[in-house]
């Protein structure tokens, strides 16, 4: 995960702080988006009765995913029902909002 989804990472990096809706929407970038989409539907239809996760339980899968969850929250990125419910899930757990709320008292900001 942390290496592959290039477009996306390039025209959507990371920036918890921010709220950029439709900015880097680009093709190769949706793509990325739309395959990640795919694999989080897969895993949560495979595992719907274990728990809201990726897995049903707390693994690193989600751990490596939440910088994408966090993405696709700041650039507002068209997702399927299953995957923006999974989305929204994430967001809402205690140590995403944990590290949303200290990224917004860092003191300085990147160039865009």
């Amino acid at each position: 995960m942390h290496s592959g989804f290039f477009s996306l990472r390039r025209d959507m990096p990371m920036d918890l702080r921010a709220d950029r809706p439709g900015v880097g929407h680009l093709e190769a970038a949706l793509a990325d988006a739309r395959r990640i989409d795919d694999v989080w539907c897969r895993c949560r239809d495979a595992h719907l009765n274990e728990g809201p996760f990726l897995f049903g339980k707390f693994s690193g899968a989600d751990i490596m995913y939440a910088p994408i969850v966090g993405r696709f929250r700041t650039y507002d990125v068209p997702l399927s029902s299953p995957a923006k419910a999974y989305m929204n899930f994430v967001c809402a757990e205690p140590d995403m909002r944990e590290w949303v709320a200290a990224s917004r008292e860092e003191p300085w900001t990147l160039a865009t």
